[in-house]
């Protein structure tokens, strides 16, 4: 196993695109290691114990498209800033299972990155800008993190394209309504396994796009009447795993049909669930029983 990168033996293969040095004992990229070898596009750095990348690490690498740095021991990315504005071709960057516990990309602009995965780290929250530097982000990874706080301009002040968001697993109370406003070319929203309790009106009001969204395993005992409001093309919503025993008559649209999992929740099975019982019977998707929790005082007739 290596200890270190092999910048003597690297320095002579000039026309080297694909490059795996996962797996090692590598400590630390040091600075021009990579600096002869211009035309790699792929580069694997996972599996070693990297704590520190020095400045210029990466710096002659402009037609670098997949780097990856999961599986290692960095507690932060700003190490990568003075080399991201050389890193025009980057199209993903990987960091997961580190020890990362800020994510700041105000610092440097990657003006190609379309994927960004940061799962299984120590994130706690996504500050303001925190990803301004990302302007064609598509998707992004951050689940198993321990955020509580998303701030709504975590990707500037304008509205922004990406399309798929996924923060599983992390400790959200809230929906971040006020990110979704900005965030208007989002197709898919993954908020599984949080400590969400509600899911307001109107929190996705400008999410004409958004085709699935998983609430699964939160703690939400309340749905608002106008929680889909603006939902034109959902097809998917999963609220199983919650604490839902009923929900208002006007939240689920009869003129609308999307699959909806409302598995694992204790419902009240009287004529106030009729509105549900009734669309379930309309919807083409609707397949599965609802779990009573207190007896049914009027039949469905």
């Amino acid at each position: 196993m290596m200890s270190s990168v092999p910048s003597d033996s690297l320095s002579v293969l000039l026309k080297l695109s694909y490059l795996d040095l996962s797996s090692n004992r590598i400590l630390e990229i040091p600075a021009n290691c990579f600096m002869r070898n211009t035309e790699l596009q792929k580069l694997m750095l996972y599996g070693n114990s990297i704590r520190r990348i020095q400045n210029d690490a990466f710096r002659k690498l402009s037609r670098l498209e997949i780097l990856n740095l999961s599986s290692n021991n960095m507690t932060t990315v700003i190490d990568l800033s003075d080399d991201m504005v050389h890193l025009m071709s980057l199209s993903h960057l990987v960091i997961d299972q580190n020890k990362i516990v800020y994510l700041n990309s105000s610092h440097y602009n990657c003006p190609s990155l379309i994927n960004l995965s940061g799962k299984h780290n120590e994130l706690t929250v996504l500050a303001r800008y925190s990803l301004v530097g990302f302007p064609e982000l598509k998707t992004l990874y951050l689940q198993n993190n321990r955020i509580s706080f998303v701030h709504e301009l975590a990707f500037g002040s304008s509205p922004h394209g990406l399309e798929f968001l996924l923060l599983e697993a992390n400790q959200l109370r809230d929906i971040p309504v006020g990110l979704m406003k900005m965030l208007i070319a989002l197709k898919v929203l993954v908020l599984r396994s949080n400590f969400i309790s509600t899911v307001p009106a109107l929190a996705f009001e400008r999410n004409y796009l958004l085709r699935s969204i998983n609430l699964a395993d939160n703690l939400i005992h309340v749905c608002d009447t106008a929680s889909l409001t603006g939902l034109l093309n959902l097809e998917h919503l999963d609220l199983g795993q919650n604490k839902l025993s009923d929900l208002p008559p006007e939240f689920l649209d009869p003129e609308k049909d999307f699959f909806l999992s409302l598995r694992g929740n204790g419902w009240t099975c009287d004529c106030s669930a009729l509105p549900l019982y009734n669309w379930a019977l309309k919807s083409r998707f609707y397949v599965e029983k609802l779990t009573c929790q207190r007896p049914m005082h009027c039949s469905w007739e």
